[in-house]
């Protein structure tokens, strides 16, 4: 085999063995996956109100976005419920965090695409927590 063969042949080799490495995740766990852990509990009112509270653990360097942020802008966080006939909301969520902040989201690509704009949003870091208060249509139901 020529040695300029022999030298791309061994090129090519050293960097398939170099992309697991690269690929590896950096963080601890399956945060790379799931860079935000949800939990969830609730808290009796009276007889048929109640407060759903979720509570987020964001990863570190990751960040997630407020429900009321402009879904053009950025990604809002968003609650789905599977029973909804079952209760009513009482009020809207309240949102709260150790540290918000604002920040300057830009977008990149076409200008004239409207569905995807540059702006400020608020966004969430370390940790979230979001609080509904519902009422439910038959008391009898828990």
């Amino acid at each position: 085999m020529p040695y300029r063969y022999r030298f791309i042949f061994a090129f090519v080799m050293l960097l398939l063995a170099a992309a697991p490495a690269l690929a590896q995740n950096p963080m601890m766990g399956d945060t790379l996956i799931n860079p935000v852990l949800w939990t969830f509990s609730s808290k009796k009112i009276s007889q048929s109100e109640y407060e759903l509270i979720f509570s987020a653990d964001i990863a570190e360097t990751y960040q997630t976005f407020s429900m009321y942020s402009d879904a053009k802008i950025s990604y809002p966080t968003a609650i789905s419920y599977e029973n909804p006939q079952t209760f009513e909301l009482v009020g809207k969520a309240v949102e709260t965090s150790s540290k918000p902040e604002n920040r300057l989201i830009k977008r990149m690509g076409d200008p004239n695409d409207l569905n995807f704009r540059s702006g400020t949003a608020i966004c969430y870091i370390r940790d979230f927590e979001i609080r509904q208060r519902i009422r439910l249509k038959d008391s009898s139901t828990t």
